[in-house]
């Protein structure tokens, strides 16, 4: 129920869907390795962004709208074990970030400053709304309607099954 608490007191966690239990590991490993899509949703705030993908480049990529992310050989290789073409890339808000010539492209609908950070949530390709943690000395001052290039750091992708399960693919 509060997962702030979960996360900060707890030695291991168990997280539930619908009286299904989900995931049962230390709060890091939960949050750095989600079980499935659900997992990756609830632990988080904010939490991980879902976006559509296809396996691509032999499996050796994901392309997410026009923007290709590169996997490593271990992630490739799970892909290729997985036999998935329809994927749903996980990325956390602070491992996604501004790039001006990605073409990766969304729309800023609100921008929340909280201080220490702001979160710009962007509307995305196939009108999913992501969420992007820019630091305090981020020094750009987004407004609502701007749009902006986004990146996937390649090397922190979450990759899950396309279908309803969304299972984990991957170590």
């Amino acid at each position: 129920h509060d997962q702030v608490e979960a996360m900060t007191m707890g030695h291991r966690i168990a997280i539930m869907s619908a009286g299904a239990l989900q995931q049962v590991a230390p709060p890091d490993d939960v949050y750095a390795r989600p079980a499935n899509t659900f997992v990756a949703g609830f632990i988080g705030n904010p939490p991980m962004n879902l976006l559509a993908g296809t396996v691509a480049d032999d499996g050796r990529a994901v392309a997410v709208g026009p923007a290709t992310v590169p996997l490593g050989a271990g992630l490739a290789a799970a892909v290729a074990a997985a036999g998935h073409r329809e994927v749903v890339v996980g990325v956390r808000p602070e491992h996604l970030t501004l790039a001006e010539g990605s073409p990766l492209r969304a729309t800023v609908a609100v921008v929340e400053s909280l201080g220490h950070e702001r979160h710009l949530v962007c509307r995305g390709p196939g009108d999913v709304l992501v969420t992007v943690r820019l630091g305090d000395a981020d020094p750009t001052d987004h407004q609502v309607g701007d749009e902006v290039g986004l990146r996937i750091d390649a090397d922190r992708v979450h990759l899950f099954a396309g279908d309803e399960r969304g299972d984990r693919i991957g170590p």
